[in-house]
């Protein structure tokens, strides 16, 4: 009985850890603040006029790729499984980054839709699986383990920043060509390793998460009953004891005892909604509105934090490091949240996130005016307090809907994500050209503040 346990307990967190790890290759928002400069200066050459299109595009369909993922993930799991799910997850993943080393400087559509649309489904396929999978283990803390998994994306994107620039800058030079509010790399020594870049990151991607795909184990929702029925009810012989759970398996509850394992969630208290049912509550629709409004702010402090900062701070490996920092304190900071979700509850945990956007947001646009080392403070402040929406959002849907149909509602709720992602690079684009870096980070700003009264007013916990 204890083999078992220790087996289970083994198992439980060989997959927390390898969803971790394959997940750490997935934060192409947290490192395309810094990689954003190279590949717009590698396009300026190539497409010149279309590039400021093409490189601003591609984050918001990256992200619009996993809002939709979700939902799509939802109904292939109904086919194919988790497992298999998760492979084509995999594959997606790394074909569309793979594909841009074959069409850079060729189509600017084909960039877009590889590195944004096709990346993002494949991104979005993993955090939905994994995140369905921590919920499974760990039912008692579903923020928690939600966030332990999906926070590894900032500790990956660290190393993979540090690799970014030392490979296309290995000289650190600093960008020469003025165009508009931006300012570009020209050095060919710069630009001739952009392609290949993305080769390297496929390859090495595709090869880690296909590893910890073979490592990751789904939890056996029967084998941890009878492991808790047993230590419940120790004087039973193991034969009568599961004959007696095949009479008990549509019992809601499972008595509480004093055993070793009462720790062990074993109820089925929580079915969790059901979609017809998500759809007629309110704070669905808070979410839903909330969220859309959130990834407004991460889009531009994953786009543009370094492009920003570049205009007043010459010096790319100091920006390179501030953005380290910053991924770094996400990851502490993306715990917090969750902890805070399990902890206080969703309503409470979505109104400190949204003030924290709407007030880091206008102290960033003043930073860099001052001088590098407030910049640095306050790139790492919003950044960090900027989390992956859908992260956060994550946790709260398995919090306040339950967790049997997660995957499913999170999709719904994910939806109208999508809208803002095909929109708000137009909105961004107009605002940067026609008043200046101001109007974006008031934007972001104003949205937050929307936000938080919203949830205030409007959600019911």
């Amino acid at each position: 009985m204890m083999n078992i346990q220790h087996s289970d307990t083994f198992s439980k967190w060989i997959t927390i850890f390898s969803g971790m790890v394959a997940f750490s290759t997935t934060g192409f928002a947290s490192y395309w603040g810094n990689l954003f400069i190279y590949f717009e200066s590698y396009n300026q050459k190539y497409f010149q006029t279309e590039s400021e299109h093409t490189t601003s595009w591609i984050l918001p369909m990256c992200l619009a790729g996993r809002a939709i993922a979700p939902f799509l993930a939802g109904q292939i799991v109904r086919i194919i499984g988790k497992r298999a799910t998760l492979f084509c997850g995999v594959v997606l993943n790394n074909l569309g980054i793979i594909m841009v080393y074959f069409v850079s400087g060729n189509s600017t559509i084909l960039i877009i839709l590889f590195l944004g649309l096709l990346q993002g489904i494949g991104s979005g396929f993993l955090q939905t699986i994994y995140s369905q999978i921590a919920v499974e283990w760990g039912k008692s803390r579903p923020g928690f383990y939600i966030s332990l998994i999906t926070s590894s994306q900032v500790l990956g994107a660290i190393v993979i920043n540090h690799f970014v620039t030392l490979y296309i800058n290995p000289n650190n030079l600093t960008p020469d060509l003025e165009i508009g509010s931006q300012v570009v790399f020209s050095q060919a020594s710069v630009l001739e390793n952009v392609p290949s870049i993305f080769l390297l990151l496929g390859v090495v991607f595709f090869f880690v998460q296909s590893l910890c795909l073979l490592l990751t184990k789904e939890k056996s929702p029967k084998m941890f009953t009878i492991i808790a029925k047993l230590n419940q009810r120790s004087y039973h012989s193991i034969e009568s004891e599961q004959t007696q759970l095949m009479e008990d398996q549509n019992e809601n509850n499972l008595k509480d005892s004093n055993s070793s394992c009462h720790n062990i969630d074993v109820s089925h208290e929580d079915p969790g909604l059901t979609p017809r049912q998500l759809i007629r509550r309110r704070e669905f629709y808070v979410l839903s509105l909330t969220l859309a409004f959130a990834c407004v702010s991460s889009l531009i402090i994953s786009n543009y934090y370094k492009a920003y900062g570049q205009t007043v701070i010459h010096d790319d490996y100091f920006l390179t490091m501030v953005g380290d920092v910053l991924l770094g304190v996400k990851y502490i900071i993306m715990l917090i949240w969750g902890l805070m979700i399990d902890k206080i509850g969703t309503k409470l945990s979505l109104v400190a996130y949204q003030a924290s956007i709407s007030l880091f947001n206008i102290f960033f646009f003043f930073s860099p005016l001052i001088n590098k080392w407030v910049y640095s403070v306050a790139a790492i402040s919003l950044g960090a307090v900027c989390t992956p929406a859908t992260s956060i959002y994550s946790c709260c849907t398995a919090k306040a809907f339950g967790k049997s149909n997660f995957i499913t509602n999170f999709g719904l709720i994910t939806m109208p994500s999508v809208v803002i992602y095909l929109v708000i690079p137009l909105i961004l684009n107009s605002l940067l050209q026609q008043i200046g870096w101001f109007s974006i980070f008031c934007l972001a700003s104003s949205v937050g503040a929307a936000s938080m009264i919203v949830i205030i007013i409007v959600y019911d916990e």
